[in-house]
């Protein structure tokens, strides 16, 4: 299974600033320097199967927030009515959402010839970019999301 690099995710979250909320964590040991690595929250889906050359991917949330982006070969297309605000990220088969980490949501896929969705209850991963305990405290998610045949 491919994974969505994550230098492009550390690019992304170094372009568009986002960085992760503070929360209480064990001091670093005496003898240990942190780095200063930023992150956010990371919800990465994979597509599997008959993944279109173009599409829009939406993400709703239980309480119904919405980050949605439109992807061609791999690329974000900005545009103001199917690409919102949220940092995203289009790679090849693969979408990441950065600061959106909902803990239950329904992904969909819309393209010619395709409109389907699914409802997941993702599981974050936590992890520390700059060592046991320096913040920031990461948290990442990968979805898998099967593309029915057209």
């Amino acid at each position: 299974m491919k994974r969505l690099p994550w230098h492009l995710i550390v690019m992304a979250c170094l372009t568009f600033g986002c960085l992760a909320l503070p929360r209480e964590s064990t001091p670093p040991p005496v003898d240990q320097t942190c780095t200063a690595m930023g992150c956010g929250f990371t919800l990465q889906i994979e597509l599997l199967g008959s993944v279109p050359s173009e599409f829009v991917l939406r993400v709703t949330s239980a309480n119904r927030d919405t980050v949605s982006v439109h992807c061609r070969v791999g690329a974000v297309v900005y545009d103001g009515e199917t690409t919102t605000g949220v940092s995203s990220v289009c790679g090849a088969n693969q979408v990441a959402f950065l600061n959106f980490s909902p803990e239950e949501l329904t992904v969909s896929i819309e393209s010619q010839g395709v409109n389907t969705s699914q409802e997941y209850h993702p599981d974050y991963s936590v992890f520390r970019p700059n060592g046991p305990g320096c913040d920031p405290e990461c948290h990442s998610a990968i979805l898998e999301f099967r593309v029915p045949d057209p």
